[in-house]
């Protein structure tokens, strides 16, 4: 077809340009809701592209919205553009390479959609790794008229099919009132209702699905040993398969905290940031891009079902539409994503080269839901039966 050869001359034509910005947005990491840098990036190749653009959209001024609008009646496609980076570590998740593959393939795509119909979105959503910006643009509406969602990962394999786990952080502040430990009497120890939650985790663990893990930090505890604590901190990161039941080990854990603070007579402040929701990956749409990651000369192979994953603020999103999130090789099997080695790898030769064929598999999967009415209904069937009808059980 005339537009898919013309899609791929699109993406060979913004290849530097994508992988430029690429590069720029790891030599400056930033981490959640601080990424002035990239969002500006981001903000100006979409101007340049054509498209209508907001920045600070839901109330983040990292966020952003481009739009590319045929006039002509269709789907409404979203390609998600991620880039904030870890602490330390810098872009040692890759959020650099999601973000040019994203916007080569929507500004590609844009090319050709007087011929296509319907409208392609770009959204810059910071803050994955921690505050879930994406959550905040569903909850303000900013998914209300999209009808699909598309992004890659990179990885250390081309992956197909691979879900994400649910989770929060509950953050757990106790104070009490400092004294001498020769007189303990005279004091109120915050630091013993906190080790007792610690307590609670292994007892309460075995009682929750077998799939949730609870892992946990002091970051206050004291600091001499002759002192009565009057102030302990810690954090208990919440997993599991579904959403519903992280939101319930939250409340189990919130309420356990307020009784172990009245026990002592301290007190508590609890907080948690977004939950973030179990991503489940259209395989429909995820086949299609397989297909085309083949013809690219890639080997795809399909996510573990049983294989550990972490999370994603991508399956909130994937909970309310057809959404895809495949994986692109940037490293070999032995480099894990979240170190230093990865954070390398996020700028080498091969995710420049992945960027490429990334942006220009997205775009044909996101040309095909454009002018195939019986793949839409196929992904919005898989939708209905494998996510609606899950959450209602």
């Amino acid at each position: 077809m005339m537009e898919k050869k013309s899609i791929e001359e699109q993406v060979q034509r913004l290849a530097p340009k994508i992988i430029e910005l690429s590069h720029n947005i790891h030599r400056q990491p930033e981490l959640a809701f601080q990424e002035h840098h990239a969002a500006k990036l981001v903000e100006t190749f979409l101007k340049e592209e054509g498209f209508q653009v907001t920045r600070g959209v839901a109330g983040m001024e990292t966020a952003v919205k481009g739009v590319m609008d045929s006039g002509k009646e269709g789907p409404v496609l979203a390609f998600l553009a991620e880039y904030d980076a870890l602490p330390e570590l810098g872009h040692a998740c890759g959020h650099n390479v999601i973000a040019a593959t994203s916007l080569g393939a929507a500004a590609a795509l844009a090319k050709v959609l007087q011929v296509t119909g319907g409208k392609v979105i770009l959204l810059g959503t910071p803050a994955e790794e921690i505050g879930g910006g994406k959550i905040r643009m569903l909850e303000a509406g900013i998914f209300d008229d999209i009808d699909f969602a598309l992004m890659t990962h990179p990885a250390n394999a081309n992956l197909v099919g691979r879900a994400s786990t649910a989770c929060s952080e509950l953050v757990m502040e106790f104070h009490g009132q400092s004294a001498h430990s020769s007189k303990p009497e005279k004091g109120i120890d915050a630091l013993k209702p906190l080790i007792q939650m610690f307590n609670h985790v292994d007892r309460l663990l075995p009682t929750f699905s077998h799939r949730a893990r609870i892992n946990g930090i002091i970051t206050a505890g004291g600091a001499a040993s002759n002192i009565i604590v009057d102030y302990a901190c810690g954090k208990l990161l919440i997993r599991s398969n579904r959403k519903a039941e992280v939101e319930k080990i939250l409340m189990v854990f919130q309420q356990l905290a307020r009784e172990e603070a009245d026990r002592v007579g301290a007190t508590v402040e609890l907080s948690h940031d977004e939950v973030y929701g179990e991503r489940y990956p259209n395989i429909v749409l995820e086949e299609r891009f397989k297909v085309y990651l083949e013809a690219q000369d890639e080997n795809v192979d399909y996510a573990d079902p049983d294989e550990p994953t972490g999370s994603s603020d991508m399956g909130n999103i994937s909970m309310v539409m057809p959404t895809i999130h495949p994986y692109l090789a940037i490293a070999e099997p032995d480099v894990n994503g979240h170190t230093r080695e990865f954070a390398a790898a996020s700028a080498s030769k091969r995710s420049d080269t992945m960027i490429v064929k990334g942006a220009t598999v997205l775009a044909n999967v996101g040309y095909d839901l454009l002018v195939d009415p019986d793949l839409r209904e196929a992904a919005i069937t898989e939708f209905r039966e494998k996510v609606l009808q899950k959450q209602l059980r």
